[in-house]
């Protein structure tokens, strides 16, 4: 009879904690970047998300109709020569609005990667259609290029 017990309640307090542990914490990440894109030969990798800023309380809220995306190299097996770079050329179009831009970074690259980030770009809420050209510049040019869309609040 003990045994009996003991197995219902290692089964209760399993169902318990698989509750706790699939249960969703938020509706939505407000500060989730998620992939837009990748580019090769270059290996970069476009996220994009809603644009946010620290609220009084210190917690994350989203800045309405600004989005916030990055533009990474991965790691190399080795590192590249001094002064390499990641050189990124972002055209954006707000497909609601027409509203369009370009942004353009240059990034230090090392054996750890690089990365452009842009926090704050106005598109306008509406999906975003997004095209990234990028070139690793190793010692010689190493271009890439990848597009995508985002939608912003």
């Amino acid at each position: 009879m003990n045994s009996i017990r003991i197995i219902l309640s290692a089964g209760a307090a399993t169902a318990v904690a698989a509750g706790l542990l699939t249960a969703p914490a938020h509706a939505e990440d407000p500060v989730a970047q998620t992939e837009v894109c990748r580019g090769y030969p270059n290996a970069i990798l476009v996220t994009a998300g809603q644009a946010w800023r620290s609220g009084p309380d210190g917690k994350p809220v989203a800045v309405p109709e600004q989005m916030a995306m990055s533009v990474s190299r991965s790691a190399t097996l080795f590192p590249p020569p001094p002064r390499s770079n990641l050189d990124v050329t972002v055209d954006w179009r707000n497909t609601r609005t027409g509203a369009s831009g370009t942004m353009h970074q240059v990034a230090a690259l090392g054996s750890g990667g690089g990365s452009a980030y842009f926090p704050f770009v106005a598109t306008g809420s509406g999906t975003i259609s997004i095209k990234v050209r990028s070139t690793a510049n190793i010692g010689f040019p190493l271009p890439g290029a990848c597009e995508g869309t985002r939608l912003v609040r």
